[in-house]
């Protein structure tokens, strides 16, 4: 189901670059680009080969670099986790 509605969402709002993203544990999502999020919804309600009718989540994510992520110092000019080393 997934890849349908992936392909789906590729021929309707090609920029989005829709992703499916297969769990092995716990939920499988669908990614797109967040700039085409409005006209993603869009088409997904107005289709007839899919009856969406609520949207159950959003979830923006905004990654760290790696550095930061590992607790140690960021590059100059990228953000720090605060409280870590180099903050």
């Amino acid at each position: 189901m997934f890849e349908e509605i992936v392909g789906f969402i590729n021929k309707e709002v090609p920029k989005a670059n829709a992703v499916y993203n297969k769990a092995e544990i716990g939920d499988s999502s669908i990614s797109v680009d967040s700039k085409f999020i409005l006209e993603v919804c869009t088409a997904l309600k107005n289709s007839k080969n899919f009856e969406f009718n609520v949207l159950q989540a959003v979830s923006p994510v905004d990654y760290l670099p790696q550095a930061a992520v590992e607790g140690k110092p960021a590059s100059e000019g990228q953000p720090a986790i605060p409280g870590q080393p180099g903050h």
